[in-house]
């Protein structure tokens, strides 16, 4: 007789695969799920019975921005309660970090509107490695795929500065860039409707993410313009990926404007 350490019983059962939910019972030891069907007589140090329920993978969202509350909400409740066991977070130029003395008040400035208030966040951290072990550390219910902001970067090295980057500049962004990949990014992430994101232009951006295919990450991108510019801003984004041989993925594929609808279908899907 095999010993289960959880057993699930009597649910509907969704296995991924894009087949029609069956129901089953589920048997799961070591963390692993080692049998699907019937389970009669097998004892288990926990049973569970779904019955009327769906058993699932996790589900995982691929848009949020989750970093800016994890901290006061490590138990992660908005996305648990609805499945959600994986976000990959630090969308639209936007992450926590890194930052350093220059840039720590205004990155706080610029996401309190999103930031719990009247939580100590600390702030006493600079690079992004040293903010996912600080998250880490809160023993989070869900797992994270964080991406590091290209708005985020360039407030570390120039605030809000409108101005053309120098030599010197896009070097400390880079720097920067390739430290986040190497303590966990998994890639890079802008938004080009929003400052500081707006201000770069794209030859900037095909520099700095010159930086990611030695690393084989991504570039995601909220795209400068969704109404009558958005062919040219979705063309910008694919030669960003195309210059650099790098993968590519546009958060927000909005089209704004009744004459403008279609129009990505008829000029841009088309054509890549």
């Amino acid at each position: 007789m095999e010993f289960f350490d959880t057993i699930i019983k009597n649910g509907k059962i969704i296995d991924g695969t894009g087949n029609p939910w069956f129901k089953s019972d589920l048997g799961i030891k070591d963390d692993t799920i080692t049998y699907i069907g019937t389970i009669n007589n097998q004892k288990a140090t926990k049973v569970i019975d779904a019955g009327g329920l769906f058993v699932v993978p996790g589900f995982i969202d691929i848009h949020t921005h989750s970093d800016l509350t994890i901290m006061p909400y490590p138990n992660c409740e908005n996305s648990i309660y609805q499945g959600v066991t994986t976000s990959v977070v630090g969308n639209c130029g936007w992450s926590l970090a890194p930052i350093n003395d220059f840039s720590r008040e205004l990155v706080k400035g610029y996401f309190s509107p999103f930031l719990l208030k009247n939580f100590d966040y600390g702030w006493d951290w600079e690079s992004f490695g040293q903010y996912y072990d600080k998250i880490a550390n809160l023993k989070i219910t869900m797992n994270i795929v964080p991406l590091v902001g290209q708005g985020t970067i360039r407030m570390a090295v120039k605030g809000f500065s409108q101005k053309q980057t120098s030599k010197d500049e896009l070097t400390k962004m880079q720097s920067l860039l390739e430290e986040a990949l190497k303590e966990g990014s998994f890639g890079l992430s802008a938004g080009l409707e929003y400052p500081p994101g707006g201000f770069t232009d794209t030859k900037e951006l095909i520099a700095l993410t010159s930086v990611l295919k030695k690393y084989g990450a991504i570039f995601t991108c909220h795209v400068r313009h969704e109404g009558d510019l958005v062919e040219e801003a979705v063309q910008e984004v694919i030669k960003i990926g195309q210059e650099n041989d790098i993968p590519v993925q546009i958060s927000h594929l909005v089209v704004k404007g009744e004459k403008n609808w279609g129009h990505l279908v008829r000029k841009v899907v088309k054509n890549i």
